[in-house]
Formats: C-alpha cells, sequence, structure tokens
C-alpha cells in the first residue's frame, strides 16, 4: 500500500487518446476520458477527462500537467481490518520520503480514510489515504498527494475515480497454452551497498519446447563480476501450471497466472517481449 515519490514525468508528454473500454496493460500511457479495467481482480474506473495515467510496478499513477500532486492506486486482496492496521503506520516511500498519518484512521461502510502528511527533510506535504473494498475481498487503496492549492483539486478528481469505481467477482485466470506461448521478459534490480542487474528472456514454443536466456552482473567496492546461463528442454501446460524439465536442473512445475498483461511464473514477473 505505498505511494511512490516523485510523479514520473511520462506524465507530462502528450498522448493519443484512447478508446472507451480498455483492459490496463503495463507499458501503455492513458489519457481521460477513458474507462479501464483489471478483469483479474474485478476491478473498473474513468480515468477523468485531461488527466493522464500509467502502470508504474504495482501501482496506477494519475496525474495532470497543470497540477503539482499525482494520485496513486493499488488493487488487492484487503480486509477493512488489515486496511486500518496500515493507514496506522508511517511507511517510508523511498528517496527520502516518508507517510505519517494524523490521527486515527476512520471507517465508514467499505470505506477507510486517514489524512497523512508525506514528508522529505524540511519539506511537508499534504496527503490522503482511502480504501474502498468490495465484497468479493478486493479493495482499491487511493493515495492523494499534492502541493499546496493543487491538493484539493486533486481530491476532487479523486473522489470522481472514487465514485466510477466498480468492484465485480474477479475474473479467473487463464494460463492456456495458445497465452503462454512467446517470447517474454523479465528484469529486476538491487541498490544498496553493492547493486546487481539481472535481465532473462524465457521463449515458449508451440511445440511445447522452451529457450531461456538470462544475464546477471554483481557490483560492489569496485568490482564487478558478469556471468551468463542458457538452458533449453521441453515444457507441457497443465492446467494452471507449467512443467520446466531443462536439461542440467532439477525439474520444476510453478504456477502460471496473469495479471494487468503481466504472466507471473511462481513469484516472478514475465511482460511480453519481442
Amino acid at each position: 500500500m505505498r505511494l511512490r515519490l516523485p510523479l514520473c514525468a511520462l506524465l507530462l508528454l502528450a498522448l493519443p487518446s484512447i478508446g472507451l473500454a480498455e483492459e490496463l496493460v503495463p507499458d501503455t500511457k492513458y489519457r481521460g476520458p477513458v474507462t479501464l479495467e483489471v478483469p483479474s481482480h474485478g476491478v473498473s474506473f474513468r480515468l477523468p477527462k485531461g488527466w493522464l495515467g500509467f502502470l508504474s510496478g504495482d501501482y496506477f499513477l494519475v496525474g495532470a500537467e497543470a497540477f503539482d500532486g499525482f494520485i496513486s492506486m493499488a488493487a488487492e486482496k484487503l480486509t477493512p481490518k488489515q486496511a486500518l492496521a496500515e493507514f496506522r503506520k508511517t511507511q517510508a516511500l523511498g528517496d527520502g520520503f516518508k507517510m505519517h498519518p494524523k490521527g486515527k484512521p476512520a471507517a465508514k461502510g467499505n470505506v477507510i480514510q486517514v489524512d497523512v502528511e508525506v514528508t522529505n527533510g524540511d519539506q511537508s506535504n499534504p496527503g490522503q489515504l482511502r480504501a474502498v473494498i468490495g465484497k468479493y475481498g478486493v479493495g482499491v487503496v487511493m493515495g492523494t498527494v499534492g502541493v499546496g492549492q493543487a491538493f484539493n483539486r486533486i481530491q476532487t478528481v479523486a473522489r470522481a475515480i472514487e465514485k466510477s469505481l466498480i468492484l465485480s467477482k474477479p475474473a479467473a485466470s487463464s494460463a492456456s497454452p495458445e497465452r503462454i506461448h512467446g517470447c517474454w521478459k523479465h528484469f529486476s534490480s538491487s541498490g544498496g551497498y553493492g547493486s546487481s542487474f539481472t535481465e532473462a528472456k524465457l521463449r515458449i514454443y508451440p511445440d511445447g519446447s522452451y529457450s531461456y536466456y538470462s544475464a546477471s552482473s554483481v557490483s560492489a567496492a569496485g568490482q564487478s563480476v558478469m556471468s551468463e546461463d542458457r538452458e533449453q528442454g521441453p515444457d507441457g501446460v497443465h492446467g494452471n501450471s507449467i512443467a520446466f524439465h531443462p536439461s542440467r536442473a532439477k525439474a520444476c512445475s510453478p504456477i502460471v497466472s496473469f495479471d494487468v498483461g503481466i504472466m507471473y511464473v511462481g513469484s516472478g514477473k514475465w511482460i511480453p517481449s519481442a
């Protein structure tokens, strides 16, 4: 339930208008008015006219060039008790930003709310967290942050998005062979003392075989180590899992699921690639 600051500059680019109904997918920028949906969570909402949005990790960010602030949205399995507990905590947002609750969170029906203060050093801006929880166990957490008078306008837009929210029964995930076949890319990186980088591609062919390639590097104390790995073998889709039988490693059958255009193989995230 973390917000991420600052708002990515990509929101400020001129974007083409998108049709009236779209399934939310990665690597796509949206301009309102447009209705977006996440079938795997049973969530749909309306992005208002003049406002721009895109996926950033697990969050959907909404902003506008004329306003210094943004709205962050995340859909997840959530209960009122969990939301109340999370909203009582001070949260580190990264890059020196922290979000502090101002008072106790309040519950009214299926909505949980708390006012917050977002700080970075001696800078401070107002914010708010709201969670709207549906009857199927999925909630949408919306965070708003704004500078000065922009906060009031951003709050108005957030309430309009919230009013348009529809929380229905999540659609069943399909892991059919046709959906899995193709090339998928996985990317992860981390920093701190030393840093690491890993890029991997997985290609699953219609004939039941696969190829896997990964490259990684680790650097610390001025030293850098790079490595590559390649693997090939047969595979087979069985219900919601996929069986890998590599020639140089132990066979495994991780669970496969799909969410907003992302393929999850076990806990790993893969997106379509060329």
